[in-house]
C-alpha cells in the first residue's frame, strides 16, 4: 500500500513552549487514522503544520514521497491535501453554491472553467443533503450544514487525503450519526484517504483502522482503537495517574 503522508520528527515551538516533539506519522492511501488526546495536546497545531498554515520548526513533512514541509498552504492544498477546521470557515456573505465553487476553482493543481464543474458541485451538494441551499448565504445554515459545507468545499479540491478537525463537535447524536455516515461514505466511494481528529471516541471505533494519540505534544500511543482504549499512557492522560 502506498504510503501518502509521512511526517518524521516533527517539531514546532511557540517561543519557549514545545507544541509538538519530534512526532512521527504515517497515512497510507485509502486509510482511515484517527488522532487523539487531550485538548491542548498538539493535535491542531499538526494539522497546520501538516497543511502549511504554521511552519514546522523543525522536521520533515512528506506527501507522496515530496518533501512539502516548506510549501505554502495553496501549493499544499493543490497537490492533494484538503482540510476543514474546528470552527467552520465559510465565505459568509457567498452562497453555498458559491463557496464551494471558490474550492473547485482554486484549490485544484490544474486551472478548470466554471461551467465544467457545475455538475460535480451540484453532486456533493445532494451527497451532502445541501442541495435545496445551494442559493442561501452560508451564514444562514445551521451547524450542522456548516460543517458539512466544510466537507463539501474540501471535497470540491479534490484531495487524496483529507484532514477532519472535530468534524462533530456540537452536533446532537442525530447529527453525529449522519456525518460518521457520509464520511464513511466519502471513503468507500471516493476512495479519499481520512486523518480526523475526534473528541466523539464513538465516531473513532466505527470509522478508522488505527487510531494515533498525542499527549503534550508527544505521541505517546498508536495502534487499533481497542488497543488504543486499554493502553495505561492514554488512560493516564486523560484520566490522571491513579486510574492508569
Amino acid at each position: 500500500m502506498t504510503t501518502l503522508l509521512e511526517g518524521i520528527n516533527v517539531t514546532k515551538r511557540f517561543g519557549g513552549l514545545i507544541a509538538l516533539n519530534k512526532v512521527n506519522f504515517y497515512i497510507e492511501e485509502e486509510e482511515i487514522v484517527g488522532l487523539i488526546g487531550p485538548n491542548g495536546s498538539g493535535k491542531t497545531t499538526l494539522f497546520n503544520v501538516i497543511t502549511g498554515a504554521t511552519p514546522a520548526t523543525s522536521g520533515t513533512i512528506k506527501f507522496l514521497s515530496k518533501d512539502i514541509t516548506k510549501l505554502k498552504p495553496h501549493e499544499i492544498c493543490r497537490l492533494g491535501i484538503g482540510r476543514t477546521f474546528q470552527t467552520p470557515k465559510p465565505f459568509p456573505k457567498m452562497t453555498v453554491y458559491e463557496n464551494v465553487l471558490i474550492s473547485a476553482l482554486f484549490g485544484r493543481q490544474l486551472n478548470v472553467k466554471s461551467s465544467e464543474i457545475h455538475d460535480e458541485i451540484q453532486e456533493l451538494l445532494e451527497e451532502f443533503d445541501l442541495a435545496e441551499k445551494a442559493s442561501l448565504l452560508a451564514t444562514n445554515l445551521t451547524l450542522s450544514e456548516q460543517r458539512r459545507l466544510e466537507i463539501i468545499r474540501a471535497l470540491a479540491a479534490k484531495p487524496k487525503i483529507l484532514l477532519l478537525d472535530e468534524t462533530t463537535a456540537g452536533l446532537n447524536p442525530a447529527e453525529t450519526l449522519q456525518l460518521v455516515n457520509l464520511v464513511r461514505k466519502v471513503h468507500k466511494e471516493m476512495g479519499v484517504a481520512i486523518f480526523m481528529i475526534e473528541h466523539n471516541l464513538r465516531a473513532i471505533r466505527e470509522l478508522v483502522s488505527r487510531v494515533m494519540v498525542l499527549n503534550r505534544g508527544e505521541k505517546i500511543a498508536e495502534g487499533k482503537p481497542e488497543e488504543v482504549a486499554r493502553d495505561s499512557k492514554v488512560i493516564e492522560a486523560y484520566l490522571g495517574r491513579s486510574y492508569a
